[in-house]
């Protein structure tokens, strides 16, 4: 199986990497608050065409604070899709799916994002020791890969799962085909965001409104000695590194790796 090879970026200053990649991501997947502006978003689509480079829009959960942007933001995308090559949407919201549905949008391939496949992400979980083959097996699965799930994913139309490189290694039930993302595997993300205030002294916890988005200026390193390894966070998500890719890919059914590095400065 080829293994094609994608670029995820959040800022459009770093377009011009993405043309020694297969294929562009954009967009974001845990906050509505950094969703790009309409302007943004048209020019990196007038990136992508220009070069011909296939195309998947991020979408984050989302609120109704931002749910008219996104609105407008899948319709730019829409309104382009013939002039798009390969493109694809990335969808972590159920409600935003079920938006997709009800607007009858069928010109993207539908991925279940990240934070919809529900795989079993804390890093301690390889090092628990004397587990029965069938624990194993429970914690290399996600939910939304169970056989009783297929009729809600043709439903939606379902037709790529996005993935984390899970230290434990993933274990499949369905067919369907997977984007895995290294190096860093999310862990848990929240509505409060840590990063609120940083540029202030008087800081305090925020639920992601009134954002000045302080968190695309720092990487933050944390380490616990229960999670056995290095900590990451960026904005209101932690996360751990894996560079190692598994070496059961293509029993998998992953055809592409999606390089996230950019995540961090």
């Amino acid at each position: 199986m080829k293994i094609e090879k994608a670029l995820f970026i959040n800022n459009i200053k770093d377009l011009q990497s993405s043309l020694s990649y297969d294929r562009l991501y954009y967009g974001h997947e845990f906050c509505e608050y950094l969703l790009p502006s309409e302007d943004e978003l048209k020019r990196v689509l007038d990136f992508v065409i220009k070069n011909n480079l296939p195309f998947t829009f991020v979408t984050p959960t989302i609120g109704n604070d931002k749910i008219n942007l996104l609105e407008k933001l899948i319709g730019i995308t829409i309104e382009k899709a013939d002039l798009l090559n390969k493109f694809e949407m990335v969808v972590n919201d159920f409600g935003v799916l079920s938006l997709i549905r009800q607007k009858n949008i069928s010109n993207p391939v539908i991925a279940a994002g990240r934070l919809m496949t529900k795989q079993k992400r804390d890093p301690r979980i390889k090092y628990i020791s004397s587990l029965s083959e069938s624990a194993k097996k429970y914690y290399m699965s996600f939910s939304l890969d169970s056989l009783s799930n297929l009729d809600f994913i043709r439903d939606f139309n379902i037709k790529r799962f996005e993935l984390d490189n899970v230290l434990q290694g993933i274990s499949r039930q369905s067919k369907i085909t997977s984007s895995l993302y290294v190096p860093y595997c999310y862990i848990s993300t929240t509505k409060l965001c840590y990063m609120a205030q940083t540029d202030k002294e008087e800081r305090y916890l925020r639920k992601k409104c009134k954002c000045s988005a302080e968190c695309i200026n720092y990487d933050v390193y944390m380490k616990n000695d229960k999670m056995k390894r290095d900590l990451y966070l960026k904005g209101n998500t932690i996360f751990y590194a894996n560079d190692v890719l598994p070496e059961n890919m293509n029993n998998s059914f992953i055809d592409r790796i999606v390089n996230n590095e950019k995540l961090f400065k």
